[in-house]
């Protein structure tokens, strides 16, 4: 009896603590259009899968169609709970690839409730390859002025035809079940952690190769700016610590009987 209590206490203490540890944490990549995951079927984010007719200005991340005219609680026909996140900025393959004189205002298109932002002198860009191969890269932002804002979300449009789509990026940290099934659900979006970097790919083209890049667009949040700092909840601290002393005891106890032996 004494062995099955012994054994009972070492594995609670294992089980706190892996109950304890983020379950997920990572960069979500999702492909669409995706008539599997969202009816929508435009191949392009802002000018239209995440748009109305409104400009570019009315793009917002969202889980559920835009349609024209106004929606309860928010603008665009859809409620304000529902838009995520919107529009700052686009870059097109021109202002990624040859920043100055064949792109001098540094960037496509921006939000004009953003207005501080300015585009390439805050972006720096790293393209991996934009042939046909993985054409893929990095980014990072460095706000310059108190009012720039987060970036939560962030898409890579592929070139080369009307029927190329584009995917979307965003970070979590920490995440149960939301994600599992591939993370385009209002949960997991919910989830997501501003960055001020990260990486990108276009979509896939065929086993060996993805598409061209078209543009990056890049998508805010409310919360601010820079990347906060994941604090673990009071729950999990204290599951961790009960954890902690549950195999502690047990082998405090196993040593105090070979001292006796």
């Amino acid at each position: 009896m004494m062995k099955i209590v012994r054994c009972g206490r070492i594995l609670f203490g294992i089980v706190a603590l892996v109950g304890a540890m983020p379950a997920f944490a990572g960069l979500i990549q999702v492909t669409l259009p995706d008539p599997s995951v969202d009816p929508r079927d435009n191949k392009n984010d802002c000018s239209g899968f995440f748009n109305t007719s409104s400009g570019f200005s009315s793009c917002y991340v969202s889980t559920a169609s835009i349609s024209a005219g106004t929606g309860p609680g928010g603008k665009d026909g859809i409620d304000i709970v529902d838009r995520f996140s919107p529009v700052i900025i686009k870059f097109d393959q021109t202002d990624i690839l040859n920043p100055g004189p064949a792109a001098p205002s540094g960037f496509d298109d921006r939000n004009s409730a953003f207005p501080t932002v300015s585009g390439i002198d805050e972006f720096q860009f790293t393209i991996t390859n934009n042939s046909d191969s993985k054409a893929g890269g990095s980014w990072e932002y460095t706000p310059d002025d108190a009012e720039d804002p987060a970036i939560k979300y962030w898409v890579a449009k592929g070139g080369g035809g009307s029927d190329v789509g584009f995917v979307i990026h965003w970070w979590v940290e920490n995440d149960p079940i939301s994600c599992a099934s591939g993370g385009w659900n209002a949960d997991c979006l919910g989830l997501a952690v501003p960055q001020t970097s990260g990486v990108w790919e276009t979509p896939v083209k065929d086993s060996t190769t993805n598409y061209a890049l078209s543009h990056l667009t890049f998508y805010d949040t409310g919360n601010g700016g820079g990347t906060p700092t994941l604090i673990p909840e009071p729950g999990i601290l204290a599951l961790f610590g009960i954890g902690l002393v549950a195999i502690g005891a047990t082998g405090m106890r196993r040593r105090r009987r070979a001292k006796r032996q």
